[in-house]
């Protein structure tokens, strides 16, 4: 490994920094979520509370629209399909069933980058990618819809 000189780019040394204590934390098995989640709670407690409410909101919101089983509910619904856990898992087969959710007046995308969902009771929600500390329940990441510690490769509108 190359040694670093003091005349690096401090952006270079940070980040150097950063994956050398990943690697640590990781390497600690079990006790690496521990750890991880002290930080996480350090970044999410200096939020401003608005942002934090905000978050809670959102993920009630989509409770409140999501069933795990086949909805009763006549309606549109977002049906979440292929899932996996880790993101890049290597699936011999369908992965999981997800979730549906709605119903829904609308589905709107945004170059696979946002998504809108217009719900049949006047709620709206749209997803955002978590960036700045505060968890969001359901957004895109690299092409899947990630939902409740799950991302799915396929989803489908479907009618009830």
């Amino acid at each position: 490994m190359a040694i670093m000189s003091s005349a690096t780019n401090p952006s270079d040394l940070t980040g150097f920094l950063a994956n050398e204590h990943i690697k640590a934390v990781f390497s600690r098995g079990p006790a690496a979520e521990k750890e991880i989640n002290r930080w996480l709670r350090l970044i999410v407690s200096g939020q401003r509370q608005e942002d934090l409410q905000a978050a809670i909101q959102e993920f009630e919101l989509l409770k409140r629209h999501t069933s795990d089983d086949v909805p009763e509910k006549s309606g549109i619904y977002l049906k979440l399909l292929h899932g996996r856990a880790p993101y890049d898992q290597e699936l011999d087969d369908w992965g999981s069933d997800g979730p549906w959710i709605g119903p829904i007046k609308w589905f709107h995308c945004t170059y696979l980058r946002t998504f809108s969902l217009g719900f049949a009771d006047g709620d709206e929600f749209l997803s955002t990618f978590p960036s700045n500390g505060v968890a969001t329940p359901i957004y895109f990441f690299e092409e899947m819809i990630y939902y409740d510690g799950v991302y799915y490769g396929d989803w489908e509108i479907q009618a009830i």
